[in-house]
């Protein structure tokens, strides 16, 4: 509680001749009020300097006002429920609901207001806790204008229904990128790096692909199963990088687990592109997808860590959080469940100087246990929520045209994104009226190639220049 003081410096300076508290006051006061609860709750005892983040970011949140506190008013009042409350591989951390009243009224309410402790210890001078602290996070919505630009720089040339399609992808399948230390991620950039990630869905390698690369400032080589060079998705992929005009990166190097002894030329391949070009390599460390999403990582080639060592390049562990059940599927999926999405998480750079003194069996676990305490413990972590709008709209575009389940809903992913480009917006528009009739141009033909593989055999009719 606070008394309301009339005399407080701020009523005199916001706003003028209609004073009134700052709304930012308000989630401060939640702030603190979380932060006594985990000083009493002892979250911070066994760190030598723990101090507070300036707030958990990582999270969404939000908060509505319907009121203001005004110099007549007397009595504030804060109200909180805390929701959640554990340790990660960043330390300890609380979240909560709260509202703020004022003479009996509630005039806010946040929710997901989360906060973490971190120890402030130095190493070599810097100040690991604010490090930390200048972790980032960042929805998909943040991350796409600058996504876009590096695309369109490297693609030398616009192709607007290529960038709609990775749009669509990102904003459709990741929630959020969280990035345990952007500054040393940054660091690290200009020389490439190697992404040893876990594996859920194959949808998340392309996604991350198309983000990763603009992080890194060069496409990222994502090491795939040589099944993949056939599968529908990197097909489709393929086809819409050969848009008209556009000088299009090899993104994907495939290799055939049958055949283990082809692994050494293949990384040898992968070295050269990096060595050349500074662009980054990523791999499933496991091969295989996971069946649930509270199986953790237990296998890890050391090759990957012979390479990194060799080509004086750090490893940077990354973990998919959420595309799975917590009851373990059969088979390998596409999409997250329930057409939902995934948190990446991105770790702290491993250096060569990191795994060198490491025996090799060591070198392993400590990459394995850095992928596996990134984000959520593997015993608590929950599929993120379903879309089951998609879901549906994609079942009944499939049924009803015979597309694959995966082209339809790339199908109602581009149909339900807002301000596509003209191409798409003529594309959707012919599915809706059961044509489409292209020219005879290379973007035409295209344009009728993508429409075949999202229209399937039973749907709308494609013609081109008016001849069928």
């Amino acid at each position: 509680e606070k008394d309301v003081n009339p005399a407080e410096w701020f009523f005199k300076a916001h706003f003028f001749q209609d004073p009134v508290q700052p709304g930012s006051l308000g989630l401060e006061a939640m702030l603190q009020v979380l932060q006594f609860h985990m000083l009493h709750a002892g979250l911070g005892e066994g760190m030598s300097h723990p101090r507070f983040a300036p707030i958990e970011s990582g999270r969404a949140l939000t908060w509505k006002y319907r009121g203001q506190v005004v110099p007549d008013n007397r009595l504030i009042t804060i109200t909180m429920e805390i929701t959640e409350q554990g340790r990660d591989a960043t330390g300890p951390f609380a979240v909560a609901d709260a509202s703020l009243w004022v003479d009996g009224k509630r005039i806010y309410q946040v929710a997901g207001l989360g906060m973490k402790i971190f120890d402030a210890t130095t190493e070599g001078g810097r100040d690991v806790g604010a490090s930390a602290a200048a972790a980032r996070s960042s929805t998909a919505a943040e991350l796409l204008p600058a996504t876009r630009e590096y695309w369109r720089s490297l693609l030398a040339g616009t192709a607007p229904p290529v960038e709609d399609i990775c749009r669509g992808l990102v904003l459709r399948f990741l929630r959020q990128l969280h990035i345990t230390d952007f500054e040393a991620l940054h660091a690290a950039r200009s020389r490439g790096v190697i992404f040893l990630a876990n594996h859920q869905v194959t949808v998340e390698s392309t996604v991350f692909a198309i983000v990763a690369s603009a992080l890194m400032g060069a496409p990222v080589l994502t090491l795939a199963r040589i099944e993949n060079q056939t599968s529908w998705l990197d097909q489709f992929m393929q086809h819409a990088f050969s848009y008209p005009g556009l000088r299009s990166p090899r993104m994907s190097q495939y290799f055939d687990r049958s055949n283990g002894a082809s692994l050494p030329g293949i990384i040898r391949e992968m070295s050269a592109e990096m060595t050349a070009s500074g662009r980054s390599v990523m791999v499933h460390v496991e091969g295989a997808m996971a069946h649930s999403c509270r199986t953790p990582v237990r296998k890890l080639s050391g090759a990957f860590l012979d390479m990194a060592i060799e080509l004086g390049r750090s490893v940077i562990p990354v973990r998919f959080v959420g595309g799975l059940p917590v009851a373990p599927v059969s088979g390998e999926i596409d999409f997250p469940v329930g057409m939902g999405q995934q948190d990446v998480h991105i770790g702290v750079p491993i250096t060569p100087d990191d795994l060198r003194p490491l025996n090799y069996r060591d070198r392993r676990q400590q990459v394995i246990d850095a992928i596996n305490h990134l984000g959520p413990s593997n015993e608590v972590e929950e599929p993120l929520p379903p879309q089951p709008a998609l879901a549906a709209a994609a079942s009944a575009w499939s049924e009803g045209t015979g597309a694959n389940l995966g082209h339809a809903v790339l199908f109602c992913i581009l149909e339900q994104l807002p301000d596509i480009c003209p191409e798409m917006a003529g594309l959707v528009a012919g599915a809706r009226a059961g044509e489409l009739c292209v020219p005879t141009t290379p973007e035409g033909r295209w344009l009728a190639e993508l429409a075949r593989r999202l229209f399937g055999p039973r749907g709308p009719k494609l013609t081109m220049a008016g001849l069928a």
